[in-house]
């Protein structure tokens, strides 16, 4: 009944690119976001299903199909907060090499979930490993270090909240600060 949002509250909906096809409780959906450094640009966002039974050469090739990144080239960074990392921190990400020969070989055919150490929700940028950073202005600097303290403030306000996925959706849990 909308007359019970009729309150002050504050609500983000984020428009998805296609239908998450989550099927069974032990797939996970993890967010891809293009980091582009030598353009120094944050792009396209893809939300990827990895099933329990995909291996992680697999993933390898959906990856190369979804970015357009030639699979040995691809590297995955790991935000470590669900609203991002700041662009002037994201270099300073531990970047991945997503292959066999990143992992132990036994690894290779096995699920990825367990290879990689997937959890649902997880934020993951992505870029090729043979783009180079672009070297900033004094002016894009600053604008850069303003970036990151409005990151630093959106992850104080995820301090009071939290958002739960599992196999039953929970949806976003919201505690009021006084």
């Amino acid at each position: 009944h909308l007359a019970k949002f009729s309150s002050v509250k504050t609500f983000y909906v984020e428009w998805l690119r296609r239908a998450e096809i989550k099927t069974d409780s032990t797939s996970v959906v993890v967010q891809l976001v293009r980091w582009s450094p030598s353009r120094w640009e944050v792009g396209d966002k893809y939300d990827m299903v990895v099933t329990s039974t995909q291996t992680l050469s697999e993933i390898r090739n959906e990856l190369q199909q979804l970015t357009g990144i030639e699979k040995d080239r691809i590297r995955l960074g790991k935000s470590s907060y669900w609203a991002g990392t700041p662009r002037n921190q994201l270099e300073a990400l531990r970047w991945e090499h997503v292959a066999p020969n990143w992992t132990s070989a036994a690894c290779a055919d096995e699920s990825a979930l367990t290879a990689l150490c997937l959890r649902d929700s997880d934020v993951y940028y992505y870029k090729d490993a043979d783009e180079v950073v672009m070297l900033l202005s004094d002016e894009e600097t600053l604008a850069a270090q303003a970036e990151a303290k409005d990151f630093a403030l959106v992850r104080k306000a995820q301090a009071t909240s939290s958002y739960s996925s599992s196999s039953k959706e929970k949806g976003l849990k919201i505690k009021k600060s006084s």
